[in-house]
């Protein structure tokens, strides 16, 4: 059974900051989750806001498989993953 005393040391801090800045996004994210993309277009936006919605969405969910695949250990600029 593996005890706190084989974490190393060193990355303590880096792990708690990352728990951090998951929890931040998941606030972020969590409001948005919970609108549907028809919902934002049966609101009273005009076609650019409505475009600008779309290519938010696109890039929220690029950022977040770029997150996924660098928290698996995974160079996404290795991958088909297209990163800006």
């Amino acid at each position: 059974m593996a005890t706190n005393l084989d974490f190393p040391t060193e990355l303590v801090e880096p792990v708690k900051h990352f728990q951090t800045s998951i929890e931040s996004v998941d606030k972020i994210i969590r409001p948005l989750l919970s609108v549907t993309q028809s919902d934002h277009h049966k609101e009273q936006l005009t076609s650019l806001e409505k475009a600008r919605v779309d290519c938010l969405n696109a890039s929220v969910l690029n950022t977040l498989v770029w997150m996924w695949l660098r928290s698996k250990g995974e160079n996404p600029r290795e991958t088909e993953v297209i990163t800006s």
